[in-house]
């Protein structure tokens, strides 16, 4: 019964002392010996107490390995340093049950409240050491750790307001349907969760909406593994908040919708690494800049639009005849009318929708009015003479005809493309 009792409370004590080593980088001296010692002595029988406990995952005896990988995973990261330097001289079976220990001490790694991530960079480095059968197993554990972060991230980023799944979103003028991030305009700007943006593998297209996008949440939201497409609208950004994209690999498509920035932005704009498309859509940035920008991205596609009208236009039609006008927009507000044919904006002719987007994107959402012309079809009572009679009063028709007019509106345009 002695015996029992004495060996229960000696893995009791070996257990206590693993937990106070994962508890932090320095061993708790305290913990280990109620003798006051120097902090060297206690580091050294902490790295010698990790190294008994490496060289165990090769024992014959099962329960010995067991105890041994469970103590390792109690140290945590503090355990890192012996479970790569016991790579070395392992045989295949201990070089497993090692890779197994740091990937589980990976999974637990806490990126919003840990710094560094040991076990990760040493799966890194034997993963790379060359074609081996341990960096094979070591690859084979960074995708099992990549998967975890990638749920665990998609998790904290749900929870913190962020929308990520599948869903339509607007990119240049088209309607799209995939997997995206968006930060809703109502986002609250927890930006603690984004220490989990760099985890969120698959994610190509990130949208970014509301005032509490700032340079931190862009120069974060810079970290997704995947991004290729950057929308940013119905905000304010300036050359500060958009210096953190700068350094990107690669940015298929960057579009600034609804944004009051203007001409201060090329600089940086010139600096980001663009493949194919640059799309400003109510923004401040002058004919000049637009220009400007063309010949700095001659490659490039560039749509640049001031302002917003609000009409649908349909491109086969000979002339601008309008299909549709959006309620709540410069349009409506102007008094355009569904089947009204814009033949001048501006100082601009009008024969087609084409004209009418180009001669819109020459003018900004700052701008004051700006006067356009339209024909429409009206409709008038005539009074129509009949041929009198000798005698009876001359006959008359009240008639209904209709002709076309021509009027001039005056349009104010705004900032609110879809």
């Amino acid at each position: 019964m002695r015996l029992k009792l004495y060996t229960c409370s000696t893995l009791l004590f070996s257990i206590v002392a693993a937990v106070s080593v994962c508890r932090g980088d320095e061993a708790d001296s305290s913990a280990v010996d109620p003798v006051e010692s120097s902090q060297p002595a206690a580091d050294k029988d902490a790295a010698e107490q990790m190294q008994r406990w490496v060289s165990q995952l090769s024992s014959p005896q099962y329960r010995l390995r067991e105890l041994a990988t469970t103590r390792l995973r109690l140290a945590g990261l503090a355990a890192v340093p012996a479970l790569e330097a016991g790579l070395q001289d392992g045989d295949l079976e201990t070089t497993s049950q090692i890779l197994s220990v740091l990937r589980q001490l990976s999974i637990q790694f806490d990126p919003q409240h840990q710094e560094r991530d040991l076990a990760w960079e040493s799966l890194q480095r034997v993963a790379t050491a060359g074609a081996s059968s341990a960096a094979t197993r070591a690859q084979l554990a960074m995708d099992e750790v990549r998967d975890d972060r990638k749920r665990r991230a998609v998790e904290v980023l749900t929870a913190a307001g962020v929308f990520i799944g599948f869903g339509e979103f607007h990119l240049a003028s088209s309607v799209r349907n995939g997997y995206h991030m968006r930060i809703p305009k109502d986002w609250q700007g927890n930006v603690a969760a984004f220490s989990w943006l760099k985890w969120l593998h698959g994610v190509e297209t990130v949208i970014l909406s509301g005032d509490k996008i700032t340079a931190d949440v862009v120069r974060q939201v810079a970290s997704v593994p995947d991004l290729k497409n950057l929308d940013i609208r119905d905000t304010t950004v300036d050359v500060e908040d958009l210096q953190g994209l700068t350094d990107l690999k690669r940015l298929d498509l960057f579009q600034l919708v609804n944004v009051p920035a203007g001409d201060e932005l090329i600089d940086t704009l010139a600096q980001l690494p663009l493949r194919r498309e640059l799309i400003l859509f109510g923004t401040d940035i002058s004919l000049e800049g637009s220009e400007r920008l063309k010949t700095l991205f001659p490659n490039l596609n560039i749509q640049c639009r001031g302002g917003f009208l609000g009409v649908r236009c349909s491109p086969l039609n000979p002339n601008c005849e309008v299909g549709t006008v959006e309620p709540n927009t410069a349009a409506a507000e102007a008094g355009v009318q569904s089947g009204d044919v814009i033949i001048k904006f501006g100082q601009y002719d009008v024969k087609s929708f084409a004209d009418l987007q180009s001669a819109i994107a020459k003018h900004t959402a700052a701008e004051k009015s700006i006067p356009m012309q339209i024909n429409r079809i009206v409709e008038e009572q005539v009074e129509v003479e009949l041929p009198q009679e000798e005698g009876e009063p001359t006959p008359k028709l009240i008639r209904t005809i209709r002709r076309q007019k021509t009027f001039t509106l005056t349009v104010k345009l705004k900032r609110q493309f879809p």
